[in-house]
């Protein structure tokens, strides 16, 4: 009988290959995947009445809708230094941006009572999808102190909401994020926050509840180095996105580092706009080619590392029930690979 050692990982990875898919980049890693520091830096939005104290006696939206030509241009001149070119519609665009500005304002205000709930939420949906799943931890999830503010080793995360004119006079909230960069932020982004989310005012609306938790997965998946899916030249086309920034296999990225794809293309990444919303095979795949070892989750009995996907294993392994847990400390051996635990498993001829 010969005897070979294998890592899990590796075995994991020749099992299932066609099943793994995502576009990774490699530059500005985190250096310690297992404690990303992530920190609240909350900041009041830069309303109407705060950029323009003169226009502090407007009260409503009403009346803003309801201005004549002679407000608005009197508005316009007084904040431009010049007068509004009616070809173009200079008025009506200043009409909408005092809409919009004043609107930011007033639902900053609604969000203010819910900001606490949204934290909590947020934290939970990172807890179910990427400590569930995986091995990295993001930790701290406390207001951020100044020295905090100007590292380069954590996630700096703000929430404000707003509506977007969607046709003349109707706005509608939007929930979005959008991190800065791709891995861990650079200097040029010191005391600035580095992941905003755009939030619905109120937390218990289930549709846009639902439409954050996969942005929290999404944004935060872009902080490990995720890029995304539909942007792989061998995607197929997501409507969402037109023109499309192709990410291609091998070419350096605008962040220094190198493209790499993991696998096929995968329709139901989360890294697409068009896929689904919960960390897929590849997406995890991907960040297990970034940070070995870490795209698995902990065993719940042993210190070796669970298999998560439940995989029919052939009896020519030790246990071919594997995919629920090691039967005993005796059937893996721990080897450390790039200061991560992973396990070798015996291979029977």
């Amino acid at each position: 009988m010969r005897v070979r050692l294998l890592h899990l990982s590796t075995i994991i990875l020749l099992s299932t290959q066609t099943a793994f898919s995502s576009v990774i980049d490699t530059s500005n890693k985190w250096e310690n995947p297992s404690n990303i520091e992530v920190c609240w830096q909350m900041e009041e939005p830069k309303t109407l009445s705060n950029l323009f104290p003169s226009l502090a006696w407007i009260k409503s939206s009403e009346e803003i809708s309801s201005m004549s030509d002679v407000q608005l241009t009197e508005i316009f001149f007084s904040i431009s230094g010049k007068q509004p070119d009616t070809e173009t519609n200079d008025l009506e665009d200043a009409r909408s941006q005092l809409l919009y500005l004043f609107n930011l304002g007033e639902d900053f205000k609604k969000l203010k009572p819910n900001i606490s709930s949204y934290k909590k939420l947020i934290e939970n949906i990172i807890v179910d999808s990427y400590h569930k799943n995986t091995r990295f931890r993001f930790t701290g999830w406390k207001s951020c102190t100044e020295e905090q503010k100007y590292s380069t080793n954590n996630i700096r995360v703000y929430l404000d909401t707003q509506r977007l004119e969607v046709d003349k006079g109707v706005f509608k909230y939007i929930t979005v994020g959008g991190y800065n960069g791709i891995g861990a932020p650079t200097q040029d982004l010191a005391g600035k926050g580095t992941l905003g989310f755009t939030v619905y005012p109120d937390p218990k609306n289930e549709f846009h509840r639902d439409k954050l938790k996969r942005t929290v997965i999404h944004e935060f998946g872009h902080a490990l180095g995720l890029v995304h899916e539909h942007d792989r030249t061998d995607a197929k086309k997501c409507e969402h996105t037109n023109p499309r920034n192709y990410a291609v296999n091998g070419t350096t990225s605008t962040n220094g580092g190198i493209v790499q794809y993991v696998g096929p293309f995968d329709s139901r990444s989360i890294m697409s706009y068009c896929g689904g919303d919960v960390l897929t095979k590849g997406d995890i795949a991907g960040l297990n080619y970034l940070y070995p070892g870490y795209g698995h989750p902990l065993a719940e009995t042993s210190s070796c590392i669970k298999n998560p996907d439940s995989l029919y294993v052939e009896k020519s392994f030790q246990h071919e029930d594997w995919c629920n847990g090691f039967k005993s400390q005796s059937s893996c051996e721990q080897v450390i690979r790039e200061s991560v635990s992973l396990c070798k498993w015996v291979l029977l001829n």
